[in-house]
C-alpha cells in the first residue's frame, strides 16, 4: 500500500470516530464519562487544566527522539488552542530504553519529576522486548503510582495509556522462511488486559491505545503486507500514528472536538457581532476565542481531503436566508475562503480553510515552535539517559545544571508560544459574504464601521498632514469634500474645518512645528478640538524606517495632548497609496520601478498598533484607495487616482478619499428618505412630508416636501467618479419611493413645477436617488455652497504655502510673513464658511411642491393645476357676460312693449 493510501486510510478513520461522537458547537455542554467512570463535560476538559504541569512518563516512544512530531506535541496545541487563556506545562519525561523499573530507579535523580500534579504513564515496549512477565510489569507499574501518590498526585491526576502495538503482522516481521523476528505483542496484549482490570483497582484513569492502533496496523496490511504505521522496525509508531494516539487520548478524556459555529439568519445572529445584511451579502465581526488545532502536513491533508472532518479545529459558518443557487464568495479578512451557493452556505462552511487564512497561519506557527520545544525537551531527556549510563554522582550533578538551562530555555519557549495563540484569539475578524460580482470593499462601505466617531456640532477640526491634504493643484481636497459632506448633511451645525496640510510635510516637521523648535507659530493649530493626522508618504520616499515614523507621530501626538487635545480626539489616518501598480511604473521585464507604497504598507501596520495602544482613532485611506485603483486598471492598466507623479490624488481621488474617510466615520448615506404608499399613511426621514394627493388613479401624485439636508454637489469630477463607483448612494442619498404607480409607465418628477427626472413606475416603487438630480432646488444650492468652499480650500492652500517657506529650505520669509497670511486666510475662510452656512440653512428651511405625473397626469392634472384659475375667470367672465346680454335683451324687450 502506497504512503497516501496509508494516510488516507487513517484519516478516514479519524473521520469515522468524528462523525460517532457528538460534535461541541457554540459553547455548548454535553456529560461524557470519564476514564474513572465520572460524568463530566467535555467544556470541563478533565485532566489539565490552568497551572498544571503535566509529566509524560514512558520510553523511546515518548522522548521521541527519532520524529519532529509526537503524541505529546499533538495534544499540548490541542490545548493551546483550545485553552489559550491557560497555562499549562506538557513535560516529556520519556527516556529512550526505558521500562518501569528504570523510571523507578532514576525518579528521584530526575529534576524533571519535582513540580508535576499530573503524570501520563506510556510504557511497556521495553518490558515485552525483554521478556518481563505481566505480573513483573504490573508490580512495577502499581510501585510507580504508589510513588506518585506519595508525591500528592490522587488516583484522577494519573492517566495510564496502555503501550502501543509491536507491529508483528507486518511482513518486516518475517524471515524469509516465514519465521516472525518478535512476538512481543502477544505480551503486550496480555499487559493491556491486566492494566484495564488495575487500573480500576488503583483508581487511576485509564485509556487503551493498544487495540485502535493494532486494528489500524492490521488495516493498512491488506493490500500491502509489507505496509507499517511505525517508522519501519516495528516498534515507535510514525507522525500518522502519533496522531491517532493523541485523537484516542482526547477521546478517552472526553475532550471537546468542534470550536464554534457561528449562525446567521433573519431570526439569530449566533457567534457573531456588528452584523450587516443587505440583497449584496452578509458582513460580520467575529471573535475566535479559540483556534483550529493544526499538528503536521498530514493533518492539513485531512482538511484538504475530507474538509467536514476536521473534528478538533472545526470553525462553522452557517448563513443562512441567501439565494439558494446563487454564487457568494466568503472572505475571512483578506483570506477567501471560497466560493459558495447560497445553499452551501446554508448547510455550513469551514472558517480554517483557505490559502493564508490567518486562523491556520496563527497554528502554524504554533506549531513550527512546538516542534523546537519538543526537539529541546529531547536533548535534555538524551542527557538522562546518559546520566543513568554513567551511573556516577558526578554525572548526576552535571545533569542538575542541564536541568537548569533546559528549564530556562523551555520556559521562554513556552511563554512565546502562549503568547501567539493569545494574540490570535484577541483579535476580531471581519467575515464577507458578497454576491458573485460584488466586491468587499464596496460591502464594507454599504456596512459602515463598528463605531461611529463623527465629528459633532462646535467642533474646530485641524488636518495635520503634507502635501496631500494641501492639495495645490486642484480645488478639491478629502478635507475640503468632508466639508461640504458636513455643511450639507448638518446645515443647523457651527463647524469648522481648517486644512494644516503643508507642501513636503513629514511627521517629524510637523512636531517641530507645533513644539516651537521650528521657530515658527503656526496660529491655525489654535483652538482646534479635534485633529486629523495623515503622514507617510514623504517619509516613504525619504526611505524613513517604520520605527522613525512611529516615533514622530507618537511625538506630534505628545504635542496635541499638551494643547489639550486627548487623544479620543485625534484620528491617525493611514496614508493614500503611492501608485506603483500603473503599467507605466513597470519596466520591459516586468519589475516595478519605484516601490514606494511597499514601505507605507510596513508604516500602516505599525500606525494601527499605535493607535490600538493610545486609544486614538483610526482611518485608513491606503486599503480602499488600493481597491478603488485596481477596479480602474482592470479597464486601463495604466489609469490612476493620482496625478502623473504616482503620488498626489487628483480630484478623484481625494472625492473617494473623502468618501472612504467618511464611511469609516459612520457617516451616514441619507440626505432624506420619503415612502409614499397609496391609500396609507407616509413615511419620512430627515425631511417633512404633507398634503399627499392622488389625482386620475395611478396617474399623478402630488405633496410638499421639505428636507432638512441637502445632496453633496454633484460636480463635473463627481460624475467621473460615479462612472466606476456609486458614491452618490454610498454618502448622498435623497430617495423618493412611490408604491401604486403603473410600473411600465413613465413619470416625471417636478420640484416647484421644474422637471428634475424621468423614472418608470417600477423604479419609482423600488425608491430613486434626487440627490444627483442638477435641477433639484437642493442640489442647485449644494452646487453654489461647493462653489465656495473649494475658494476656501484655496485660501488655506495659499497660507500653507507661505508657512512652507518659513520653515522649509532656505526660509525664504518669516514670523511676521506668516501671520499677515494667515490673518488674510482667516478672513477670507470665516467669511466663506458663514456663507455657505447660510445657503445651506435657507435651502433646509423651504417646502417644495413635488409633483409626480405620467402621461395622463402631465397632460390633464399639471396643466389644470397651472391654468386653472385663468379657465375659471374665463368661464366666469363669459357667464357674467351671458347674464348682462340676458338682461339688456329683456329691458330691450320690455321697452319696445311700452312704447
Amino acid at each position: 500500500m502506497k504512503k497516501g493510501k496509508i494516510l488516507k486510510l487513517l484519516l478516514v478513520s479519524v473521520f469515522v470516530f468524528l462523525c460517532q461522537k457528538e460534535v461541541l458547537a457554540g459553547g455548548e455542554e454535553k456529560a461524557i464519562e470519564n476514564g474513572l467512570g465520572q460524568r463530566i463535560t467535555a467544556e470541563e476538559d478533565v485532566m489539565f487544566r490552568d497551572g498544571d504541569i503535566a509529566g509524560f512518563i514512558g520510553d523511546s516512544i515518548t522522548h521521541a527522539e527519532y520524529t519532529d512530531i509526537n503524541y505529546v506535541e499533538f495534544l499540548y496545541q490541542y490545548y493551546l488552542s483550545r485553552f489559550p487563556d491557560r497555562e499549562i506545562e506538557f513535560r516529556t519525561l520519556g527516556t529512550n530504553g526505558y521500562t518501569v523499573r528504570n523510571v523507578l530507579e532514576t525518579y528521584d535523580r530526575d529534576p524533571a519529576f519535582r513540580g508535576i500534579n499530573r503524570a501520563v504513564i506510556l510504557l511497556g515496549m521495553n518490558e515485552a522486548l525483554q521478556e518481563i512477565s505481566v505480573e513483573a510489569y504490573i508490580a512495577d507499574m502499581e510501585r510507580l503510582i504508589t510513588r506518585l501518590k506519595e508525591d500528592g498526585l490522587r488516583g484522577g491526576d494519573i492517566l495510564v495509556l496502555s503501550p502501543t502495538p509491536y507491529d508483528q503482522t507486518c511482513a518486516l516481521n518475517y524471515d524469509k522462511n516465514g519465521h516472525p523476528y518478535q512476538t512481543s505483542d502477544d505480551r503486550l496484549c496480555a499487559y493491556t488486559e491486566q492494566l484495564e482490570v488495575k487500573t480500576a483497582e488503583w483508581g487511576v484513569q485509564y485509556i487503551d491505545l493498544h487495540t485502535p492502533l493494532k486494528k489500524l496496523y492490521t488495516e493498512v496490511q491488506r493490500e500491502d503486507a509489507k505496509q507499517t504505521l511505525t517508522r519501519g522496525d516495528c516498534i515507535h509508531p510514525g507522525a500518522s500514528a502519533h496522531m491517532m494516539m493523541a485523537y484516542e487520548i482526547l477521546k478517552g478524556l472526553g475532550a471537546g472536538e468542534g470550536l464554534s459555529e457561528i449562525t446567521i439568519s433573519e431570526e439569530q445572529k449566533k457567534g457573531a457581532e456588528n452584523v450587516y445584511r443587505s440583497e449584496r451579502g452578509i458582513r460580520l465581526t467575529w471573535k475566535p476565542e479559540r483556534l483550529p488545532a493544526f499538528a503536521s502536513d498530514e493533518f492539513l491533508e485531512l482538511c484538504r481531503q475530507i474538509p467536514s472532518a476536521e473534528g478538533f479545529g472545526r470553525e462553522m459558518l452557517r448563513a443562512e436566508g441567501l439565494l439558494q443557487g446563487a454564487v457568494y464568495e466568503a472572505a475571512l479578512g483578506d483570506c477567501i475562503l471560497g466560493s459558495f451557493t447560497g445553499g452551501e452556505l446554508a448547510e455550513g462552511i469551514e472558517l480554517a480553510a483557505g490559502e493564508g487564512n490567518p486562523l491556520q497561519n496563527a497554528a502554524r506557527a504554533i506549531h513550527e515552535k512546538t516542534k523546537k520545544r519538543q526537539k529541546l525537551g529531547a536533548e535534555y531527556r538524551s542527557a538522562v539517559y546518559a546520566a543513568a549510563e554513567a551511573g556516577t554522582e558526578e554525572a548526576w550533578e552535571q545533569l542538575k545544571e542541564t536541568w537548569e538551562g533546559w528549564q530556562s530555555a523551555d520556559q521562554k519557549m513556552r511563554r512565546e508560544i502562549e503568547e501567539l495563540a493569545k494574540e490570535a484569539v484577541s483579535k476580531t475578524y471581519t467575515i464577507t459574504i458578497t454576491a458573485e460580482g460584488y466586491s468587499r470593499e464596496a460591502l464594507e462601505l454599504e456596512a459602515g464601521p463598528e463605531e461611529a466617531f463623527l465629528f459633532e456640532d462646535g467642533d474646530v477640526v485641524g488636518f495635520i498632514g503634507d502635501s496631500i491634504t494641501r492639495i495645490s493643484y486642484s480645488g478639491i481636497s478629502y478635507p475640503e469634500f468632508l466639508q461640504q459632506y458636513y455643511i450639507t448633511r448638518y446645515p443647523q451645525w457651527k463647524l469648522e474645518f481648517r486644512n494644516l496640510g503643508t507642501g513636503y510635510y513629514t511627521a517629524e516637521n510637523a512636531r517641530k512645528l507645533y513644539n516651537g523648535e521650528s521657530g515658527i507659530r503656526d496660529a491655525s493649530l489654535e483652538g482646534i478640538t479635534k485633529a486629523v493626522i495623515m503622514f507617510g508618504m514623504n517619509e516613504a520616499l525619504d526611505g524613513v524606517e517604520a520605527e522613525v515614523y512611529i516615533k514622530n507621530i507618537r511625538g506630534l501626538i505628545e504635542v496635541l495632548n499638551q494643547q489639550g487635545i486627548p487623544n479620543e480626539n485625534i484620528i491617525l489616518t493611514a496614508s493614500t497609496p503611492f501608485d506603483q501598480t500603473r503599467s507605466s511604473n513597470y519596466l520591459e521585464n516586468g519589475e516595478q520601478k519605484d516601490t514606494v507604497d511597499n514601505s507605507i504598507l510596513e508604516y500602516i501596520e505599525k500606525l494601527k498598533e499605535l493607535s490600538r495602544e493610545l486609544g486614538t482613532h483610526y482611518v485608513d485611506l491606503h486599503t480602499p484607495l488600493l481597491w478603488a485603483t485596481g477596479v480602474l486598471q482592470e479597464r486601463n492598466a495604466d489609469a490612476t487616482l493620482t496625478i502623473d507623479d504616482n503620488i498626489h490624488p487628483k480630484a478623484e481621488g481625494s472625492i473617494l478619499a473623502g468618501t472612504f474617510f467618511l464611511h469609516q466615520q459612520g457617516a451616514g448615506k441619507e440626505v432624506a428618505r420619503v415612502r409614499i404608499f397609496k391609500g396609507k399613511e407616509t413615511q419620512a426621514e430627515n425631511a417633512e412630508v404633507g398634503q399627499v394627493e392622488w389625482k386620475g388613479g395611478d396617474d399623478y401624485v402630488r405633496f410638499t416636501y421639505q428636507p432638512h439636508s441637502l445632496p453633496m454637489a454633484a460636480t463635473g469630477e463627481l460624475e467621473e467618479v460615479e462612472a466606476y463607483f456609486s458614491v452618490m448612494d454610498w454618502i448622498s442619498l435623497e430617495e423618493l419611493q412611490i408604491e401604486g404607480l403603473k410600473e411600465d409607465e413613465t413619470y416625471t418628477v417636478y420640484m416647484d413645477k421644474v422637471p428634475v427626472g424621468d423614472y418608470t413606475g417600477k423604479q419609482l416603487g423600488a425608491g430613486v436617488n434626487l440627490a444627483g438630480c442638477i435641477l433639484n432646488p437642493g442640489q442647485m444650492a449644494a452646487a453654489e455652497i461647493e462653489t465656495l468652499n473649494q475658494a476656501w480650500h484655496d485660501s488655506f492652500s495659499e497660507y500653507r504655502k507661505v508657512l512652507e517657506d518659513a520653515t522649509l529650505g532656505e526660509r525664504s520669509v518669516g514670523q511676521e510673513d506668516v501671520n499677515a497670511a494667515y490673518e488674510i486666510c482667516k478672513e477670507r475662510t470665516e467669511k466663506l464658511g458663514k456663507q455657505m452656512y447660510e445657503i445651506a440653512r435657507t435651502s433646509a428651511a423651504r417646502t417644495y411642491l413635488v409633483e409626480v405625473a405620467g402621461t395622463d397626469g402631465r397632460r390633464i392634472f399639471m396643466r389644470l393645476d397651472r391654468w386653472k384659475w385663468v379657465i375659471l375667470a374665463a368661464l366666469g367672465s363669459f357667464l357674467a357676460a351671458a347674464v348682462f346680454a340676458v338682461i339688456r335683451w329683456r329691458r330691450k324687450r320690455q321697452s319696445r312693449r311700452i312704447s
